[in-house]
């Protein structure tokens, strides 16, 4: 029989192997078990992405949003940009590194959200009603609000694969059309996504479907590739990859992946460099297009790509403390080589746009005050093209008359060609070019702004469809102007 002493310290024992043990299993456990007493959980973004990507909590519970990146970040619901699905999850303001942001979680639901400054990071967090109950209302693939079709897009390529997802764009497109406001963010997010089959399987089937909607699945790809891989030989080759395939498909390939690589190499310099300065930004990133580019095409939509990200980082609440100057928003074109100085006005009009609440009445005259005489016709134009994402349903014939009082400065020639390039991004997936030859045939238009364009509307129809639908999309047009159709 064991006597007291030693049966205490057994017992002693015991306790302090399960007090270790205990220590183990709290230092080892997953992150989404509570982190804290008050019932709070714990959300690390690292340069993997969130961790965990998906986290299940009860209604009314906190979670701490830590940052152990090098660089700020963002988290808030989806929409992005607008994070208009769970307005009140969004910290209205990016979280510096290393420090956190606790959100109260008080509506039951399935909470998809992503980095507002570095969109291709997402997770999603499942919020328990008080019964334990989960709603999701984009569960069903029927769903058809703004909030679904983004959940719907990744499912359903993930369940069918890419070339499955850009058949639910036309469906989506001819069912809603102001799911053609987001096309462009929607295919650059499954973009985004097939960078990691690209990189899994070092080669990518490319089909005609992923040119809809302004070639945003190019952007995103490549995008995703350079800033992570940051090897410019991997992104060119990829790039005349892409090209070549492209040839077997449309009767003018569109180089639009390169637009993409500028995109990857200002967000890889922001993102490992934490560069604050937007002249030293494209400064280097334009350095590094011209090592990615083989001619002078190829450098300006690769210089497209570095400009449209410093606008996304103006209109993105000043990423890295890049931020728009309201003396002068325009002032990063001025100091850039002649050779550049265009695309720079061109793709900083959609910060102008933004700025101006994207009413484009009041963006011309931020446009005429700050862009260089030289290149203001063309800049407006761009502004246009920019400006149809929120005109594109509005009747044509309105469309006709604001081209002839929206600016001075703006020619009628320009004024068609930057509609027909809205019309051709923004107009609805698969059926982009309806609106654009519905545009040409208005009786507002005199036969010189017919020939305009039709000549603008065709040549945009050669980058993205090939020669059996290019001579369909011919026919469409009247007879008289078919001898501006590529030969046949």
């Amino acid at each position: 029989m064991m006597s007291q002493k030693t049966t205490f310290c057994i017992f002693a024992a015991v306790l302090g192997i399960l007090a270790t043990a205990s220590f183990l299993i709290l230092e080892n456990r997953p992150l989404n078990t509570p982190q804290y007493a008050t019932g709070r959980y714990r959300v690390v973004l690292g340069n993997g992405g969130f961790n965990p990507q998906t986290m299940t909590v009860a209604a009314g519970e906190k979670i701490e949003f830590q940052n152990a990146r090098t660089v700020p970040f963002w988290p808030a619901s989806d929409i992005h940009p607008t994070h208009d699905v769970y307005p009140e999850f969004d910290p209205k303001k990016p979280i510096a590194a290393g420090e956190s942001w606790i959100f109260h979680f008080d509506r039951p639901g399935v909470w998809r959200y992503h980095d507002h400054l570095a969109p291709s990071f997402r997770g999603v967090i499942v919020v328990r009603d008080p019964r334990g109950a989960v709603a999701d209302p984009c569960a069903e693939d029927n769903r058809n609000t703004s909030e679904c079709w983004g959940a719907l897009i990744e499912r359903v390529a993930a369940r069918d694969g890419f070339h499955a997802a850009f058949r639910l764009f036309l469906s989506l497109s001819e069912k809603n059309p102001s799911f053609n406001i987001f096309c462009h963010d929607f295919a650059h997010r499954l973009g985004e996504a097939a960078y990691g089959t690209y990189r899994a399987k070092g080669a990518l089937q490319i089909h005609p479907q992923m040119m809809y909607c302004g070639f945003g699945f190019y952007h995103g790809l490549v995008q995703r590739m350079t800033a992570e891989s940051g090897r410019i030989e991997d992104v060119r080759k990829f790039c005349v990859y892409v090209e070549n395939e492209l040839r077997r498909h449309v009767l003018t390939p569109s180089k639009g992946c390169y637009h993409g690589a500028g995109h990857g190499l200002a967000e890889i310099l922001v993102e490992t460099e934490g560069i604050k300065n937007e002249r030293a930004l494209a400064q280097r990133a334009l350095a590094a297009c011209e090592s990615i580019a083989s001619d002078d095409y190829e450098r300006n939509l690769c210089a497209t790509g570095v400009f449209d990200s410093v606008a996304i980082m103006y209109y993105n609440g000043g990423k890295n403390g890049i931020a728009m100057n309201p003396e002068d928003p325009l002032a990063l074109c001025l100091f850039q080589p002649a050779s550049y100085k265009q695309a720079c006005y061109d793709e900083l009009m959609t910060a102008v746009l933004w700025a101006a609440n994207n009413r484009v009445i009041d963006a011309i005259p931020v446009a005429e005050r700050f862009t260089d005489k030289s290149h203001l016709p063309a800049t407006l134009t761009a502004l246009i093209a920019a400006g149809m994402r929120y005109r594109v349903e509005l009747p044509a014939q309105e469309t006709v008359a604001v081209c002839g009082r929206w600016s001075k400065g703006l020619s009628r020639d320009g004024c068609i060609t930057g509609v027909v390039d809205g019309y051709m991004q923004f107009g609805g997936v698969g059926k982009e070019y309806k609106k654009a030859i519905a545009f040409c045939r208005e009786p507002g238009l005199n036969d010189n702004d017919r020939r305009s364009c039709f000549t603008r509307t065709l040549h945009l129809v050669a980058t993205q469809y090939g020669r059996e639908r290019y001579d369909d999309i011919c026919d469409e047009i009247p007879p008289e102007y078919r001898s501006l159709c590529a030969s046949r």
